[in-house]
């Protein structure tokens, strides 16, 4: 009996004798051997899952509220966005896409999300078969997704096919460490059991990115207390979560990356310029009038680190009054200049990234030679340091 008819024939154990042994159920049974038959078998399982996924996200709304809170922070309201497995659609609705659409391998799934969110577009189809023709988005993502693929190195390559260049790909999974805790969470009934998980590290989608064509340009572990706890989550999650050492025991893994080899050969790059800035108000507009041009666009990223002057509302007023240069500015959450350039890499949409200090330690001027330094293949970032700035 394969895992499939194992589903059908468990649903009446489940009846009788509750999740925890109808999944035991399922797990006994053989690993599917090939694709299709892989992909009937999760069909199946979802279908079956669509009846109660709303009412498990009910009882664990920390965690998908929590979810969708990072999904908001990495992805800006009223980009074109893609989800693969899409589920019910609430973390798609929650983004706020000017255009949406979600794929899910699930045709149960697929209506229950039609019906609760009738402006987005949702598709019946598997992940490993993604056609979506003369579609371009400027989001993909994946959400707790990468364990239940059956070939992630082909998802990851058909996914380029609704790449643009300024695509990105943003997708996050539990982390190994987790396991054996979601598993007792499945046997106290504090999580729906699930029959199957291919358990990989940020090191393994990392190199199935690469293999796929695309270049992680961020990582981080997010969330230590996926359940809602007043006061708590809000400190575990937000501030000890990225600390050192708490860092890497967080539950979920993201990823972003974007795709490489999109732009046409031998174009000028982009450049990204990150300016982390406290206590600097009288060097902002200095800065501004002395950065040069460089490639085909350059974008200045403040990012302001919680001064006791008026560098906020210096570099505010400065991105306004020059409305016809790409200028950014940004406010770090946390503390030191690592930080600080972090956020300005995770924001950056260049293909250049620069580091350039508020105190102007580094004339800006200084900058043209690293653009000249450059690779000129197309897409990828390469470390170049140069006077205490860097270029990636």
């Amino acid at each position: 009996m394969d895992l499939r008819s194992a589903i059908r024939a468990a649903s009446a154990v489940q009846e009788k004798k509750g999740h925890r042994e109808w999944v035991r159920t399922v797990r006994a049974e053989r690993p599917p051997v090939g694709m299709d038959e892989y992909l009937q078998d999760w069909e199946a399982f979802f279908d079956h899952y669509a009846a109660q996924v709303d009412r498990w996200h009910r009882r664990n709304a920390g965690y998908h509220s929590a979810i969708a809170s990072l999904g908001r922070f990495y992805i800006p309201s009223g980009a074109k966005v893609l989800e693969i497995g899409s589920g019910n659609g609430d973390l798609l609705a929650g983004l706020n896409p000017s255009y949406g659409v979600g794929i899910d391998i699930s045709g149960e799934m697929v209506r229950l999300a039609g019906k609760k969110y009738p402006h987005l577009k949702f598709r019946h189809m598997s992940a490993e078969r993604l056609d979506l023709p003369g579609e371009e988005v400027d989001f993909i993502v994946l959400s707790d997704l990468v364990g239940y693929l059956y070939d992630i190195r082909l998802v990851f390559e058909r996914l380029r096919t609704v790449c643009h260049p300024r695509t990105r790909l943003v997708l996050h999974w539990y982390s190994r460490l987790w396991q054996p805790i979601l598993a007792l969470a499945e046997k106290i009934g504090l999580k729906y059991p699930q029959p199957l998980l291919n358990w990989t590290t940020v090191e393994d989608i990392s190199n199935l990115l690469y293999l796929g064509d695309f270049q992680v340009i961020h990582r981080r572990g997010h969330i230590l207390l996926p359940k809602r706890v007043p006061f708590l989550s809000a400190f575990a999650n937000r501030y000890l979560a990225h600390l050192p050492g708490f860092r890497w025991l967080c539950l979920t893994n993201w990823i972003v990356a974007r795709p490489i080899g999109l732009e046409p050969p031998n174009s000028a790059p982009q450049v990204s310029v990150i300016c982390p800035c406290r206590n600097e108000s009288g060097n902002i507009e200095h800065i501004v009038q002395r950065l040069p041009s460089m490639g085909t666009r350059t974008e200045l990223i403040f990012v302001e680190g919680h001064s006791n002057d008026d560098t906020l509302e210096r570099c505010r007023h400065v991105a306004a009054a020059e409305s016809g240069r790409d200028i950014k500015v940004f406010t770090q959450k946390g503390m030191g200049k690592g930080d600080a350039v972090r956020l300005g890499f995770s924001k950056a949409t260049g293909e250049i990234l620069m580091i350039l200090d508020a105190d102007l330690s580094v004339a800006p001027e200084d900058l043209c030679a690293l653009t000249e330094l450059a690779p000129r293949s197309t897409n990828q970032r390469h470390p170049l340091r140069y006077q205490g700035c860097v270029a990636e």
